[in-house]
């Protein structure tokens, strides 16, 4: 929020007015997506961590981060994953049933700091959980396309240094993944993150960083 620095979710109209804080939490709160059916809103925050030492502002690494939801006034708050790692950019499928996120590991990945991020799968009923990506370079910012079978994602697995990210779209089960850009860090083309499908799945729109 602009009037005290901490990161809060807001809902607004498609005109940008009446903003209305949802979360009023003293941690970190972001990444906020709707559910299909319009009823919650999931998103992540650091509010599991010790009050005492919450950071404002920005999304530290150094506290855990887990996946929450709430009614769109802001009430009923419950939080979905308890894991140990930094859980961000929650994405549910078409029929509500299922859960994307961006999981942070402190092992695993081909980085220095040896750190590793993965798209993680959770069945909702059951809390089953499955990692859907499993590479060792960096995959995260997962979206479902709107007929739930198939999710985009960004990595960086294409590129020999992990330089450059693009955007990735798998079946639902992470299973044949298909690069559909082409990054290539600071020589052009740059990085590709963060897709989000159209309403009728035939196009992705995204983020892109020269």
């Amino acid at each position: 929020s602009e009037l005290d620095g901490n990161l809060d979710v807001f809902r607004m109209a498609a005109d940008g007015s009446g903003a209305v804080n949802l979360t009023r939490h003293p941690g970190t709160d972001g990444h906020p997506r709707v559910s299909p059916d319009g009823r919650r809103v999931y998103f992540n925050s650091n509010r599991s961590s010790d009050p005492a030492t919450f950071s404002r502002g920005y999304m530290d690494r150094e506290h855990n981060h887990e996946i929450y939801s709430m009614a769109l006034d802001g009430s009923d708050v419950r939080r979905v994953t308890e894991l140990p790692d930094w859980d961000t950019y929650p994405s549910v499928s078409p029929d509500g049933k299922q859960l994307l996120w961006r999981r942070i590991a402190p092992t695993g990945g081909k980085s220095e700091s040896g750190r590793n991020s993965e798209v993680f799968w959770m069945d909702l009923a059951s809390g089953e959980i499955r990692n859907v990506t499993s590479h060792q370079a960096y995959d995260g910012w997962p979206a479902w396309s709107p007929d739930g079978r198939f999710f985009a994602f960004a990595s960086n697995r294409a590129n020999v240094e992990f330089e450059a990210f693009d955007i990735y779209v798998a079946n639902a089960d992470g299973s044949n993944p298909v690069r559909v850009t082409f990054g290539d860090g600071d020589q052009g083309t740059g990085s590709w993150t963060k897709p989000s499908f159209s309403a009728d799945g035939k196009r992705i729109l995204c983020t892109r960083t020269v």
